[in-house]
Order: structure tokens, then C-alpha cells, then sequence
């Protein structure tokens, strides 16, 4: 099957994750925050502006983030801004203070390893996934914990084309070149997992056969296709992973 960028994506059958039923709830930020948006909201209009992110900021990601489902065991333990208040947050990953309105995520060192990552490659026949854009340039084993990736918040917004929370899962056809090792703690988030860097992304790979994109449903209610707004719901995809 080919996917196109608007290819309705069915998500998300993970076998290993079917016990856990109840919604994962996240608190955006401490109850001890005063004035938590002062200063950090962006212009209505702006790249950064977002309707239904905390403090409209698209730095910050979904407000009342709510996972529920099949998704549960993926955000276990998930706390977005690391009980940091939103500005200390993008003052810490984002350089706030010096870049304010134009800040990006800032990027960690070593490509997100922790310590010398190896030449290595998942198994032939297992399964793998992201969460970012289809063809970025790292993958995990499917089911690593989103906390253990190190991945900003950011990275679960929505954008016009992609899957519910930018979730792409794929089945290993033939071994294939990367770097492969743990990774660093970052973003506020503990990392721990396990990754693979694939130099130049996965388009190749996808395009070749090596990687299948493959389609699965939801555990309960009815099956989840992609988002299917016909314009980008904020800006375009600036999103790290």
C-alpha cells in the first residue's frame, strides 16, 4: 500500500499493551505557578501560536494532554513540562530569555545519545516506531515509553497529513545502516531508551522496502484515522525527531 501525506492512517496495535483500559491524565504544570502564560503567549497568527497548546504556545504542547485506549502504557509516567512552570521550561529547552518569540527547541548534544552509540540495526520481521514527522531520522523499538525518548512536548501537536500524536509505526523487512544506543535525558524528560539514527531519514527506506508502514486500529471505540483538517492547524512541521 502507498501512503500519501493524506493517506488515512488507522492507529495503533501494539500486542503488548492491551491490559491497560483507563485514560493517562497530565497535569500541564504545578499548581504553584503564578501567572503561567505572562509574557510567553504568542501573537494570535504567529508560527508559534497555538489554539489548543498550553499558554498557546506551540513550544508547550496540548493543553490537558489526555491519553487514553491503547495509548496508556506509551504515556505511563509521561510529565510534559517536567513540573516546571511553562516559562522556566522554554527558558531551560528553548533559550527563552535570549530568543523569546523566536525560540525553537534546543537540540541535544552527542545526536541524543547517551555515551558512543554503534553501527547496529533492529531485527529483521521486528517492529519500530516514532513520533514526529513519517520520514525523520530516528526510531525506537515500538513501545518505548514517550517519557524514555526525550522528545518535547511539541513533537504531539497536530499537523494537516499526520497520525494522531505524529505516531508512525513500521515492520523491519531487511537489516539497514545506523547508529543505535541510548538515549540522553532531555527536554525535562528521564530517556532511557533505546534508538536508532538513520543518516538522511527514512524516506529511502520506506521507499525501498526495508521499512513498512503498517496500519493497525485502536482497542476500543472505533478505528483512528489521520487528522483530517484540509489546512495545517498551526505553521508548519518544526518538530524534533
Amino acid at each position: 500500500m502507498v501512503f500519501s501525506a493524506l493517506t488515512p492512517v488507522a492507529l495503533l496495535l501494539l500486542p503488548l499493551l492491551g491490559s491497560v483500559s483507563h485514560a493517562i491524565e497530565t497535569k500541564d504544570y504545578p499548581s504553584t505557578c503564578t501567572d503561567p502564560c505572562v509574557d510567553i503567549i504568542p501573537p494570535n497568527g504567529t508560527s508559534l501560536y497555538c489554539d489548543y497548546c498550553i499558554c498557546n504556545n506551540a513550544l508547550l504542547g496540548q493543553v490537558n494532554f489526555n491519553a487514553t485506549g491503547n495509548w496508556t502504557e506509551l504515556f505511563q509516567d509521561y510529565v510534559p513540562l517536567d513540573s516546571q512552570c511553562p516559562k522556566d521550561w522554554l527558558c531551560t529547552w528553548a533559550n527563552w530569555t535570549q530568543t523569546g518569540f523566536n525560540s525553537t527547541v534546543l537540540y541535544p548534544p552527542n545526536d541524543g545519545f547517551k555515551g558512543c552509540p554503534k553501527a547496529g540495526s533492529p531485527d529483521v520481521g521486528s517492529y519500530v516506531d516514532r513520533f514526529g514527522s513519517e520520514y525523520g531520522s530516528y526510531l525506537a523499538p515500538a513501545g518505548v515509553p514517550f517519557a524514555e525518548r526525550s522528545i518535547p512536548p511539541g513533537n504531539l501537536n497536530k499537523y494537516n497529513g499526520s497520525t494522531q500524536y505524529n505516531y508512525w509505526r513500521f515492520e523491519v523487512m531487511s537489516e539497514f545502516d545506523a547508529l543505535e544506543g541510548d538515549i540522553l535525558p532531555w527536554f525535562g524528560q528521564p530517556g532511557g531508551g533505546k534508538q536508532w539514527l538513520v543518516q538522511g531519514g527514512l524516506r529511502a527506506l520506506v521507499d525501498n522496502g526495508t521499512l513498512v508502514l503498517r496500519e493497525a486500529s485502536t482497542y476500543d471505540g472505533p478505528e483512528q484515522d489521520a487528522w483530517d483538517n484540509l489546512k495545517p492547524l498551526h505553521g508548519e512541521m518544526m518538530m524534533y525527531h
